[in-house]
């Protein structure tokens, strides 16, 4: 699952920014190294939201909590793992 999501946020990634790629070997780069301003992390963030079908914390909404990929799939991976055990817990 974790490589199917790392692909995932790669693909949304390489979508949604002009004139930058990052691959499988570049997920603990820091972002800002890669070319990421401010502007293109909102229009990522947003993005992934969309992908996933999940809402960043704002406490999480800060490029120095997410300037790699790698950090960027673990807190899509905690999203989504408590949004499931809340489902869970609803039913």
């Amino acid at each position: 699952m974790e490589k199917d999501m790392l692909n995932r946020i790669l693909k949304v990634f390489n979508m949604n920014m002009d004139n930058m790629k990052v691959d499988t070997t570049q997920i603990d780069k820091d972002l800002s190294v890669v070319g990421i301003d401010s502007l293109a992390f909102i229009r990522f963030v947003v993005a992934l939201e969309e992908e996933f079908n999940i809402e960043f914390p704002d406490e999480k909404l800060l490029m120095s909590e997410m300037n790699t990929v790698s950090k960027i799939l673990n807190v899509v991976e905690t999203i989504l793992t408590e949004k499931h055990e809340n489902s869970e817990i609803d039913e």
